[in-house]
């Protein structure tokens, strides 16, 4: 039997061999952590940016001090957090 022909490329093939475009390669899951010296996953459960406030996880703000004098005055949840997020939005 005779060898196959080469399939012929098609119009989205040509273009993107024209223009230089690549098939995008999946990025990995794990990431070097250089802290403690281990792969970690990049995000979720134990991942490297859970450290970060940002990334959702505890941040340098996990602990808020209070004062006692003002909390007493106010009733408790009277603001509804309205205090805490513009003192947050302040930062």
């Amino acid at each position: 039997k005779p060898v196959p022909k080469e399939k012929e490329k098609t119009k989205w093939d040509k273009f993107a061999e024209k223009k230089g475009i690549k098939a995008k390669r999946k990025d990995g899951k794990l990431a070097f952590d250089e802290v403690s010296g281990e792969w970690k996953a990049k995000y979720g459960y134990k991942g490297k940016s859970a450290a970060g406030a940002a990334a959702g996880g505890v941040g340098e703000d996990w602990l808020v001090e209070v004062d006692e004098k003002s909390e007493k005055a106010e009733k408790e949840g009277a603001d509804g957090g309205k205090k805490a997020k513009k003192q947050k939005k302040a930062r």
